[in-house]
């Protein structure tokens, strides 16, 4: 999905991201990590799954900030 599709009213944007929010909220993994969505499906390259992981940490110094993930993501506009 492109970035230029999506819109602050976009209903399925907004039922994804409750949906992952209620997960975190009420099922917890079993080891006690919060839940975080199987990436392993995805058709994407490993660095993007990489980024996608960081911004999961619980340790918020771990996370990256927007200018960090648009320099990670760039490689991702070759080829457009």
């Amino acid at each position: 999905m492109q970035m230029s599709h999506l819109r602050s009213d976009d209903v399925f944007v907004l039922c994804v991201c409750s949906e992952v929010v209620a997960r975190v909220r009420e099922m917890p993994c079993g080891d006690g990590s919060a839940y975080r969505p199987d990436v392993s499906h995805l058709d994407c390259a490993d660095f993007v799954v990489r980024c996608i992981q960081q911004c999961w940490s619980e340790q918020p110094e771990h996370r990256p900030d927007f200018k960090t993930i648009s320099v990670r993501l760039k490689p991702m506009q070759h080829g457009l």
